[in-house]
């Protein structure tokens, strides 16, 4: 596998703004900005003035200037001319005023009162938040963190998970092997912090790398250009100003041509079917830990958690929210922050016995010997930007454990009168239930009683058709009998007198 280490790149070829050009050039707290333009520019103006206050701008043409006026001195005479004018007029224009004022004294039409809104469908309502678990809020000023939509958004990241299940595709790959995706995994990390990309772009090429190695087989050399290609798209999904396609040539060593990797990008597109928005781990996580408060290196130790998790072939079929929240888990154990809060169950919707299997396989991850050959989140988390969370002792099974137990017992006290209160239900329901039940099986029983009634009924019914048959059908022998042994004997006399006839023919 190709995957050059001695030849980092220092300087991206990313086209970087000029700071030095005159445009871009912040000026000094204590200097003002000139109002005029520059020499040669055009005038700056506002796109849009103020209607409401249009009669109060006194508009300018720019092109043709105002001549100065002159200034004349005024004689004695006209100004006491004009103060006796003013006089007179002043006493006609109050009596026109006082009839503009009679009139608009008059009634005014009312203005219409605005309609009832009608109420919004259900689908369009946002979501009933409990007081004590909402966590939007505190950032109801804040546009960017989008709170009037952030638990629709997570609900429907989650919903998502779905559409992307993946299973463990290594049987189906014959040239690869997990070792191989964990080297190709722990480059993609190196080039996330040689590029400086969001997390959010790293765990996603991870993920459309994944995706696409379940539904395409793939050699050995080419699985460098599969992981940069799918980092080249993150970027474009993720990033403000992602890195160029020779930028991605340069790192992986002009081992491929930009044809192979453009064509390769077709390939990824056309196996994920252009669905992109694949949900992944590190958005979870960033939302859990916000319903505790948790710091930045209460959060940073679960980054590095989630992140040692991308190594390992095991955690690829587990979705996303749920290793999100065993990380988080992880963390609060190692750092004894408490446990799994009714909140992060409600927005997590996953409970502590939903999180001990996949948390119990992040612990034995964590406490096993690390490769040196995958050494770069490792190193890259000893740094004091993150906290040095690498560092860290790692949580023993054993305190796993007993917090695992821990809040199992501690969740059935909290929910204790809530389980009496529906198991109180429940007997009152299985009471109803037994009521109704015992109705329909009297019900049933009187049916039965009916219907044995109408079946002894009509066996007896029976019974005398048949009697009378077996009677009738006697009489008939009886009559059968007597009309043979009629026609026996008058057979037999008929054979007598025949015998008479005969002997006396004999005699004569």
């Amino acid at each position: 596998m190709p995957f050059s280490r001695g030849k980092k790149p220092t300087v991206s070829k990313i086209p970087k703004l000029n700071l030095k050009s005159s445009e871009n050039v912040v000026d000094g707290p204590h200097v003002k900005r000139s109002s005029s333009p520059p020499q040669g520019a055009p005038r700056k103006r506002t796109a849009f003035i103020d209607l409401t206050n249009a009669h109060k701008i006194e508009f300018s043409n720019p092109i043709k200037k105002k001549e100065p006026t002159k200034k004349v001195q005024k004689k004695t005479w006209v100004t006491t001319k004009n103060e006796a004018n003013l006089k007179k007029s002043a006493s006609v224009t109050s009596e026109s005023s006082c009839e503009e004022q009679e009139k608009d004294q008059s009634p005014v039409e009312k203005l219409e009162e605005p309609l009832p809104k009608a109420p919004l469908p259900a689908h369009l309502l946002p979501p009933q938040i409990p007081p004590e678990f909402d966590i939007d809020s505190d950032a109801s000023n804040d546009h960017t963190q989008t709170p009037e939509y952030a638990k629709d958004i997570f609900d429907y990241l989650k919903k998502s998970e779905e559409k992307f299940v993946l299973h463990d595709y290594m049987e189906s790959q014959p040239s690869l092997n997990s070792s191989m995706r964990a080297i190709l995994v722990d480059w993609l990390v190196e080039v996330q912090e040689n590029f400086e990309l969001n997390h959010e772009t790293l765990y996603l090429a991870v993920k459309m790398t994944d995706h696409y190695l379940a539904v395409t087989q793939a050699s050995r050399e080419s699985l460098q250009l599969i992981g940069s290609t799918a980092m080249l798209l993150a970027c474009k999904f993720e990033e403000r100003l992602p890195p160029c396609v020779d930028d991605f040539l340069y790192i992986c060593d002009d081992a491929y041509k930009r044809s192979q990797l453009i064509a390769m990008e077709g390939s990824i597109l056309q196996a994920l079917k252009f669905e992109l928005n694949i949900p992944v781990a590190y958005r979870f996580l960033r939302r859990y830990a916000k319903c505790v408060n948790a710091g930045m290196d209460t959060l940073t130790l679960s980054r590095f958690v989630c992140e040692l998790s991308l190594l390992e072939m095991q955690f690829v079929p587990v979705r996303a929210s749920l290793l999100a929240s065993a990380c988080l888990l992880i963390a609060l154990v190692t750092k004894d922050l408490g446990g799994w809060t009714p909140s992060l169950q409600f927005h997590s919707g996953y409970s502590v016995e939903d999180l001990a299997p996949v948390a119990r396989k992040l612990q034995h991850m964590l406490n096993s010997p690390s490769d040196s050959k995958l050494a770069t989140i490792r190193s890259k988390y000893s740094h004091k930007v993150f906290f040095e969370v690498a560092l860290l002792p790692a949580v023993s099974s054993e305190k796993l454990e007993r917090f695992l137990n821990f809040m199992v017992g501690d969740g059935a006290l909290v929910h204790s009168e809530k389980e009496e209160a529906e198991k109180d239900e429940a007997k009152i329901e299985e009471v109803e239930k037994r009521e109704v039940e015992k109705e329909e099986v009297e019900k049933e029983e009187a049916e039965k009683d009916d219907v044995k009634e109408e079946e002894a009924e009509k066996r007896e019914a029976e019974k005398k058709d048949s009697e009378k048959e077996e009677a009738e059908k006697e009489e008939a022998e009886k009559e059968n009998a007597e009309k043979e042994e009629a026609e026996k004997e008058e057979a037999e006399k008929e054979e007598a007198e025949k015998e008479e006839v005969e002997k006396e023919d004999a005699e004569k």
